[in-house]
Formats: C-alpha cells, sequence, structure tokens
C-alpha cells in the first residue's frame, strides 16, 4: 500500500501534536504536596546534657509557621507564649525532662523532649528535694556526693518560724542490716535534728545516700528552710571531719 507524501505529512503532524500535547500533560502534574505545620527547628540544650548550676536559660527557634510555644518541665505545662526563651530557676539536683511545642491556630508541632540533669554541687554537700514547696510538703534529705562518710549530724532549722519540721522518715535502705542508725530530735518543731552512723560500712558510704524524708507544715505564706552550718558535720572512716562543699535551702511560696 503506497501512502501519499499529503496523507504522510498528516499522520506525521498528528502524531507531533500528540506528543506535544503528552509532554505538556506530564510536565504540569506537580506531585501531592504535604500539609505545612509549624515545628521546633532546634533548642539549645542537647539530650543528656549535665548543667553545673540550678539556673539555665533554654532558647528554642521556630519555623516561619510557628506563632506560640509551650513548654512543659518535669509533667508541668505553662501558658502559650510567642517567646522563645525561658530562664528555669533554683533546679533540683537531678534529672529533669523539658518539652517545647509550637502552634499556629489549630495546628501543633510534635513534641520536642530533652532529659538533662543537674550537678550543681560539686563535692560533699546536703541537698533538698524539692526545693521548693507550696503547701504541706514532704521533702527528702539527701546526701551528695560523699565519700568514705562514717557519720552525719544535721540540724535543720527554720529561724524565721514560717513552718514546723516534723515525721522524718528514713529512706527504705536505712537500718537494714545494721548498717545505718537515725536518731531525731522532735523537740523544737521549727529545728530537727538527724543523726546518721553507717557503723556496720567498714568503708563508710560513698556517693548519693537519700537519708529519708520529712514533712514541712507552712505556717506563713513565705519562709525558708535551711541547713544550720554551724551545727551540721560529717565525718569520715578517720573520724576526720569532711568539707562540706553545698547546703541546700528550702523555699516555702505561695
Amino acid at each position: 500500500m503506497i501512502v501519499s507524501s499529503s496523507k504522510y505529512r498528516i499522520y506525521l503532524i498528528l502524531l507531533l501534536l500528540f506528543l506535544l500535547l503528552s509532554g505538556c500533560i506530564f510536565s504540569t502534574t506537580e506531585p501531592e504536596k504535604k500539609e505545612n505545620k509549624p515545628q521546633i527547628i532546634s533548642v539549645n540544650i542537647s539530650e543528656g546534657q549535665i548543667f553545673y548550676t540550678r539556673d539555665i536559660t533554654v532558647t528554642w527557634k521556630g519555623n516561619d509557621l510557628a506563632e506560640q510555644y509551650q513548654y512543659t518541665l518535669d509533667g508541668k505545662s505553662y501558658e502559650w507564649t510567642d517567646s522563645t526563651s525561658v530562664l528555669l530557676t533554683e533546679l533540683d539536683e537531678a534529672e529533669h525532662i523539658f518539652s517545647i511545642q509550637a502552634r499556629k491556630d489549630t495546628l501543633f508541632s510534635s513534641l520536642t523532649t530533652i532529659n538533662f540533669s543537674i550537678d550543681a554541687i560539686q563535692g560533699p554537700g546536703i541537698i533538698f528535694s524539692p526545693r521548693k514547696i507550696i503547701g504541706i510538703s514532704f521533702v527528702s534529705v539527701i546526701l551528695e556526693d560523699v565519700s568514705e562518710l562514717m557519720a552525719a549530724h544535721i540540724e535543720i532549722v527554720c529561724s524565721d518560724d514560717s513552718a514546723l519540721l516534723t515525721d522524718f522518715t528514713p529512706a527504705g535502705s536505712i537500718g537494714q542490716n545494721g548498717e545505718i542508725v537515725v536518731f531525731t530530735d522532735d523537740s523544737d518543731p521549727r529545728r530537727m535534728i538527724i543523726d546518721a552512723g553507717f557503723a556496720g560500712i567498714t568503708q563508710g558510704v560513698s556517693g548519693r545516700v537519700d537519708l529519708g524524708y520529712l514533712l514541712v507544715r507552712p505556717l506563713k505564706l513565705t519562709g525558708m528552710v535551711s541547713i544550720d552550718s554551724l551545727n551540721t558535720e560529717l565525718r569520715d572512716i578517720n573520724n576526720s571531719v569532711i568539707d562540706i562543699y553545698g547546703l541546700d535551702m528550702l523555699r516555702i511560696e505561695r
């Protein structure tokens, strides 16, 4: 079969038109776009970071869609704000969990969570946990960074008569196998005396020691409970006085 040149040209033109149209269709087709949401781009503290101060500033950065932020510290959430930083103060000597989230209208970012630690006392010290209370609360008494400790005489006072100190309860390990003996003096409800002995441990104890907890009953809206530095003493296995580098204070706030 012989195809005339005019018909051949028509077929060729139609083929070219088909190819051009197909190319236009494919070239203008775009991939499906994902929904844009606010995001937390960066935070200035890193996972597992250790801080040697009780006060730290946390800053963060959101993307262009982030308008407000809400942070959470150790499970407690705070108000939404347009600020990109917060000063965290009087943090306990412990591990903490910080989370931050961004939003715009009804769109929310995923939660960015970071674990960090506070180690403000470098050397033997006595700390409270928590360091701030509102209302009647149990407060732990902890020996921090001790080495070859054999005995501890600790006096806790409320000098401004803002609280009563009662009901000291030794930690679970105290009293086991005769290793630790704790005596308390409740004769003055504004002063608590704790004597801890570790005679059952020939090498003494080292590291972090949770002595137990007491009940603090506020009498005023604000006040301070502290360690009496003049009458508090730590001794090692040689009966030598151990220098104390940190003595905590407990704040009562409303």
